[in-house]
C-alpha cells in the first residue's frame, strides 16, 4: 500500500498468481469518492537481477496529470518501494499538467465548426456559454431541444449564450 495524500486514498500493486510476479501486475487506485480504477503494470528487470521496476501515469479525479510514479520491487528481500518524478521523493506527488476543463477555470481556446459558422470560444469572455453536441437522427437530442429554449429564453437577459453543433 502506498499513501498519496489528497489525490488517492490508497494504490495497490495487485498479482493474479506467482507464476507472474513480478513481470505483470495491475496498479489499482482507491479514490476518496469511493471511486477505483486499474491498470496494468510491466515491471522491467533493473540492474540488479532481483529488481524489478515499473513506471506509471496517474490522474487525479479531476483529470489532472500527477508526475511519474516508479515503482520497484525487490524479488529476493519482498520489498517494495516508489518515488514520485524524483529519486527519493516519497511524499505527495506534484501536478504536472492540468486538465483544461474545471469548474471556476476558463474555457479552453478552441473552434467550434458547424456548416453554417465558425465559433471561437474564446470570444465568448465575459458570458456563460452552454456548448451543446446533438444530432437530427439522435431522438434523446431531439427531446432536449425545447429544454433548452426554455434555458435559452430564461437566461437571455443575464448573458448566456447556446452554441449547438
Amino acid at each position: 500500500m502506498i499513501p498519496v495524500g489528497n489525490y488517492h486514498d490508497k494504490i495497490y500493486v495487485i498479482y493474479q498468481s506467482k507464476a507472474d510476479f513480478p513481470e505483470h501486475a495491475n496498479l489499482a487506485v482507491m479514490r476518496y469518492s469511493g471511486g477505483f480504477s486499474m491498470t496494468g503494470l510491466g515491471f522491467q528487470a533493473g540492474s540488479d537481477s532481483n529488481l524489478y521496476e515499473a513506471k506509471t501515469i496517474i490522474k487525479t479525479e479531476t483529470e489532472d496529470e500527477l508526475e511519474p510514479l516508479y515503482i520497484t520491487i525487490d524479488k529476493q528481500n519482498k520489498y517494495l518501494s516508489h518515488y514520485w518524478g524524483e529519486k527519493n521523493k516519497q511524499d505527495n506527488p506534484d501536478v504536472v499538467k492540468e486538465y483544461p476543463l474545471k469548474a471556476g477555470k476558463p474555457f479552453p481556446e478552441m473552434q467550434i465548426r458547424n456548416e453554417n459558422n465558425t465559433m471561437n470560444l474564446g470570444k465568448a469572455s465575459g458570458h456563460l456559454l452552454v456548448v451543446n453536441w446533438w444530432a437530427t437522427t439522435c431522438s434523446a437530442c431531439i427531446d432536449e431541444i425545447p429544454g433548452l429554449n426554455i434555458l435559452v429564453e430564461k437566461y437571455k437577459d443575464k448573458g448566456v449564450h447556446l452554441s449547438g453543433s
